[in-house]
């Protein structure tokens, strides 16, 4: 933020001692300036500064960059959770993860269950084409198939996760 004064138009006491030869008088910060206002009276209150335009991405560049985040996290714990030590001498990795470990049923549930913001942002985005022509028709066909697919693809890994696990294990991915 700027350093700049607040009341631009203060008023300093001059340096010369006055006629009166009275030293002490405490009022002459608020004595009036010959003809005119009291001192309190011209205080220059300060400026509110005017905000840019920000422009306002759609929803579907939104939930891009939300997935984009989401994954980029997931990938990082997924780091922290399954490192190894391959850089120690007597490590028998070659690796840097425990891919071994991982499973693959449940980080793919997760990864559809991130994905169901940007496929509902799709399919709730209204694209600017006429009723009844062969484009409008095209992409409500393509709308359909992908909530189709995402549905039958989470419901598929969900019942994997289902059969490996029990259900304490299986609250705990939605657990924050």
């Amino acid at each position: 933020m700027p350093v700049s004064r607040r009341n631009q138009l203060r008023v300093q006491q001059s340096k010369c001692s006055s006629t009166t030869g009275n030293e002490d008088n405490i009022n002459v910060g608020m004595t009036p300036i010959q003809g005119g206002a009291p001192l309190a009276s011209i205080v220059v209150l300060p400026k509110h500064v005017l905000l840019p335009n920000i422009p306002v991405d759609g929803s579907i560049l939104f939930e891009l960059s939300v997935l984009f985040y989401c994954l980029m996290a997931l990938g990082l714990q997924y780091i922290n959770l399954y490192r190894t030590v391959w850089w120690l001498p007597y490590s028998h990795t070659k690796q840097a993860l425990n891919f071994y470990l991982i499973d693959l049923d449940v980080l793919l549930f997760i990864v559809s269950m991130l994905t169901r913001s940007i496929i509902w942002s799709f399919v709730t985005q209204n694209f600017e084409l006429k009723k009844w022509t062969v484009k409008y028709w095209i992409v409500n066909l393509i709308k359909l198939v992908l909530f189709v697919s995402w549905i039958s693809a989470t419901g598929w890994f969900f019942y994997k996760v289902v059969l490996r696990y029990t259900l304490v294990h299986i609250l705990y991915i939605g657990y924050p």
